[in-house]
């Protein structure tokens, strides 16, 4: 099974972190989330074992306390329950876990 499969129509997130950020992928190559402060959305696309993100849109609000990590992902991989968010540079900037919406 590809990421495609993986992530497309499932709902990605984090009650434990501030502002409980979380992803959405829709089958029609959209992606639409929450850093925990601000809304995100944008195209996503598989690239080989990998999901690219964006460019995304964003609001730009200041929410004291809570870590913006989430609007840098470009790029996402999905390991066991956990989808990978990866910035520009390739590297590892959080997970979020598989979850129904709250």
């Amino acid at each position: 099974m590809s990421d495609a499969d993986d992530v497309a129509g499932r709902f990605w997130g984090d009650d434990e972190r501030p502002g409980h950020p979380w992803l959405r992928f829709s089958e029609d190559g959209r992606v639409h989330g929450s850093d925990g402060c601000n809304m995100l959305s944008g195209p996503w696309r598989s690239v080989g074992d990998a999901v690219e993100v964006g460019p995304m849109m964003t609001t730009r609000r200041y929410c004291e306390g809570v870590d913006t990590w989430l609007s840098g992902v470009e790029s996402v991989r999905v390991d066991g329950g956990e989808l990978l968010a990866f910035g520009a540079d390739g590297a590892r900037i959080g997970a979020l876990r598989a979850s129904a919406p709250s």
